[in-house]
């Protein structure tokens, strides 16, 4: 690593630090969440309504209320190994649903910018099919009240969360694939 990208990924790394210690001292995420207007979960409400730049520098907004579509979107971070190993989970569900109007968009949650993430991506040669945006000053973060990651949110076609999961363990992503199954089937 370059000095440039060390100092950065060290930062970055302090910060995390001081977020966990936070949340710790608070009583964990649901104190976290409780302090920022109450329940975390958004399933069966609206999504919030978040804007960003993907790492090709290309506008997202979500919810896109198409008809006919589905979306979901995924918070992980680039040191949390459940994120790293659902990350391909749903790169495949992307890769076989997307020709029926699936869409997929991974939140970073390390405040770090798209340049940082791509190297450091590079370097664990991780990489996915579906759109990625950087949330470098935490602002889709904060709209969704992420205190954990993985978190993955479906949001139908009229921008409602159908369903949340939290966490990643092996086998979660076919509820997650079933999900969005009856989604698409429903919206046809």
């Amino acid at each position: 690593m370059d000095g440039t990208l060390a100092e950065k990924f060290i930062r970055l790394s302090r910060n995390a630090f001081a977020v966990a210690l936070t949340c710790a001292f608070l009583g964990g995420g649901d104190a976290l969440a409780s302090s920022l207007g109450g329940d975390a979960s958004f399933a069966g409400k609206p999504c919030p309504e978040v804007h960003g730049k993907d790492f090709d520098g290309a506008e997202i907004h979500i919810p896109a209320r198409s008809r006919g579509k589905a979306e979901v979107v995924n918070f992980w971070g680039i040191r949390c190994g459940s994120c790293l190993e659902e990350m391909p989970k749903l790169d495949n569900i992307y890769r076989k649903l997307r020709d029926r109007g699936l869409s997929v968009y991974g939140v970073n949650v390390d405040g770090a910018g798209a340049d940082v993430l791509i190297g450091i991506m590079k370097k664990m040669s991780l990489s996915v099919s579906y759109r990625l945006l950087p949330d470098t000053d935490f602002t889709i973060m904060d709209a969704f009240r992420v205190t954990t990651t993985p978190l993955t949110l479906v949001i139908d076609d009229g921008g409602k969360v159908a369903y949340q999961h939290e966490g990643y363990a092996e086998g979660d992503e076919k509820e997650i694939e079933s999900r969005i199954e009856k989604l698409l089937g429903a919206v046809k």
